[in-house]
């Protein structure tokens, strides 16, 4: 018997020496992987910041874009016109708005945002073709208008895909 309860002493004390030295090991592991997520946390947290403040951006850019009405008797022809005459100015919003945020937006949405400048460079391309071939300012006219509804439709595309972006960021 005395033998016996050696043997068991011994045996226990050899599961409890592997034993501490297993829970040690997984304690340490969960610590590291506790760790990892912590890290991933924060860089998450410090993206989805980036997006949302672009986010907000492109959307101020999207609201105050439209002319405001300045009559009853306004229409969207009207305000298309008035939008047309800062195309340009849009455009250079546009380019330094891609140059500086893509890196936070997947390509779809890049590509939406690229085609907004695309349609400016559209209507410049035929204001000139326009300009060579006939001149006349009052065709233009009754022509710009059309080429700023593009420019605003695909602005609304644009504004809805960086609007989805940080959406789904939101989900996860």
């Amino acid at each position: 018997m005395a033998i016996e309860s050696f043997s068991l002493a011994i045996l226990g004390g050899i599961v409890t020496l592997f034993g501490n030295s297993i829970l040690e090991k997984i304690k340490a592991n969960n610590s590291l992987t506790a760790e990892q997520y912590k890290i991933q946390l924060k860089k998450s947290e410090f993206f989805f910041q980036k997006q949302f403040d672009a986010s907000l951006e492109f959307g101020k850019f999207f609201y105050e874009v439209l002319p405001k009405k300045q009559s009853v008797l306004d229409e969207w022809e009207d305000a298309m016109r008035c939008l047309a005459d800062n195309l340009n100015k849009h455009r250079t919003f546009i380019d330094d708005f891609v140059s500086k945020y893509s890196v936070l937006f997947n390509s779809n949405t890049v590509e939406l945002i690229e085609n907004v400048s695309y349609q400016v460079v559209r209507m410049n391309d035929n204001k000139d073709l326009h300009e060579i071939n006939s001149g006349n300012d009052l065709e233009w006219e009754d022509k710009k208008w059309k080429y700023a509804d593009e420019f605003y439709k695909e602005l609304k595309k644009a504004n809805e895909a960086v609007r989805n972006e940080l959406k789904e960021q939101v989900k996860l």
